[in-house]
């Protein structure tokens, strides 16, 4: 499932690191910026990854390491009763990931 979280603006992030300031950042979100489980009664698992182009030339979603190992290992090894989200950062400007037309 591909689903945009928000749109592209510099984070609200509390620099600190204190989990005081964590929540509070947190606890402004604006609802289309929270994530919610699709099924209350499952567990969530989130898998973050951090990706980039750079000096690399992807064809296509399909050539990239999330396709071609991470998302195959998850289907081999996924549980039941869990809800499994992946979360894919990449930096503003990437040749690759951040341009909508290679990765609809």
């Amino acid at each position: 499932c591909l689903r945009s979280v928000g749109t592209k603006q510099t984070p609200d992030v509390d620099r600190s690191g204190s989990a005081e300031g964590v929540a509070e950042a947190v606890a402004q979100r604006s609802a289309h910026e929270i994530l919610v489980p699709a099924d209350n009664n499952l567990e969530i698992v989130a898998i973050v990854l951090g990706a980039t182009s750079v000096k690399v030339r992807f064809g296509g979603v399909s050539d990239t390491p999330l396709v071609q190992y991470l998302l195959p290992s998850l289907l081999r090894t996924a549980t039941a009763g869990f809800e499994y989200w992946v979360v894919v950062g990449y930096d503003v400007g990437d040749l690759f990931f951040d341009d909508n037309s290679t990765i609809s």
